[in-house]
């Protein structure tokens, strides 16, 4: 079905990741209250970020600067 991309260019909130089964089973790849955004631009590129809604803080301010540990 086509769609039209201009419709989908802005910042977009997660609300719930969860995959249905024909057989009723539902699972969440990154557990309950899993959070993130999607970003779509008009020139057509793409970015997302989501993660555990229990995924522990970086504990530094510039990732560049972060032990391989």
């Amino acid at each position: 079905m086509p769609h039209d991309p201009e419709k989908f260019v802005g910042a977009w909130r997660l609300v719930d990741w969860r995959i249905e089964y024909a057989d009723g089973a539902v699972t969440r790849p990154f557990g309950e209250g899993a959070h993130g955004y999607i970003v779509y631009s008009a020139s057509g590129i793409m970015t997302a970020s989501i993660a555990k809604a229990c995924r522990a803080t970086f504990g530094i301010a510039n990732a560049r600067n972060a032990s391989a540990g």
